[in-house]
């Protein structure tokens, strides 16, 4: 094996890579990579979100990393960090903080933070109008604020997966219609309450 290629490193460093593979260019017979022990080894990296090596004929080692990408900022609980979207802690360097979706908790109850990344994932999956923050008061109570101002109260993911169709038809009207809309409460029951207007205070 003459070249060992890898693809998609960006706060990794290239170096430590290489040694982590264990082969020596120019040196190692392709046949005798283990390809699978070399993506197991990579995989316990915490930044790695996937990796796939690749034996390409003659005499190339491919490597191609994903690497995890800080999606969430959670502040509330001592120093804020930051988590990609399965929920594993990653460093915060290299993003803008308006790129991340912020999340607050008030609340020291434990599960919070596992039903906010819940949320986040729902909310990604049904809507497509971007999610700016979301603030944990506590079990019972989320508040969202989405990119275009509106603020949406809930009690979980169950919650807004279950009223996700009627939810999205407004929220298309308040984009297409330009409805004053400040937020909606998805709480009471099967109905959604809307608070009518513009600005803050719902």
């Amino acid at each position: 094996m003459n070249v060992v290629e890898i693809v998609g490193c960006q706060s990794l460093k290239e170096e430590s890579i290489r040694r982590l593979l264990q082969v020596e260019e120019g040196r190692t017979n392709i046949f005798a990579v283990r390809s699978w022990e070399i993506e197991r080894r990579l995989q316990q990296i915490p930044q790695v979100r996937r990796v796939r090596v690749e034996k390409v004929f003659p005499h190339t080692l491919r490597v191609i990393i994903e690497e995890r990408r800080p999606e969430i900022l959670v502040e509330g609980r001592g120093t804020p960090f930051c988590l990609d979207r399965e929920g594993v802690k990653v460093p915060c360097a290299g993003v803008a903080e308006d790129e991340l979706i912020r999340v607050v908790l008030r609340s020291q109850e434990g599960g919070l933070l596992s039903e906010v990344l819940d949320l986040v994932e729902v909310w990604q999956r049904e809507f497509d109008v971007a999610l700016r923050e979301v603030e944990a008061v506590n079990e019972r109570l989320f508040i969202l604020r989405l990119q275009n101002g509106i603020v949406i109260k809930c009690e979980g993911a169950s919650n807004v997966r279950k009223k996700a169709v009627l939810l999205r038809s407004y929220l298309r009207d308040v984009r297409v219609k330009s409805l004053k809309v400040r937020g909606f409460d998805l709480r009471p029951g099967e109905d959604m309450v809307i608070a009518p207007g513009e600005g803050e205070g719902f």
